[in-house]
């Protein structure tokens, strides 16, 4: 009997909590806005569009940024 009580009060006090929203950084790189409403920053590097002939993009790990120098062979 103490026990239901005690777990009835445990579920009664604990209220569901809801997580805070990020906090807007501005940025001055471009960016998409995702399906689930997160940001994607990206970075374009290289010669001008109109001159290339290929699209490469290059995806990082959690270890590394946009920012970081990913060296490409000419």
């Amino acid at each position: 009997m103490v026990f239901r009580k005690f777990l009835r009060y445990m579920g009664l006090a604990k209220q569901p909590t809801q997580p805070t929203l990020p906090i807007d950084c501005s940025s001055n790189s471009p960016r998409v806005r995702l399906s689930d409403g997160r940001f994607l920053a990206y970075r374009e590097r290289g010669v001008p569009k109109s001159k290339s002939n290929f699209r490469v993009i290059i995806v990082h790990g959690f270890g590394s940024s946009k920012e970081m120098n990913f060296e490409a062979s000419q």
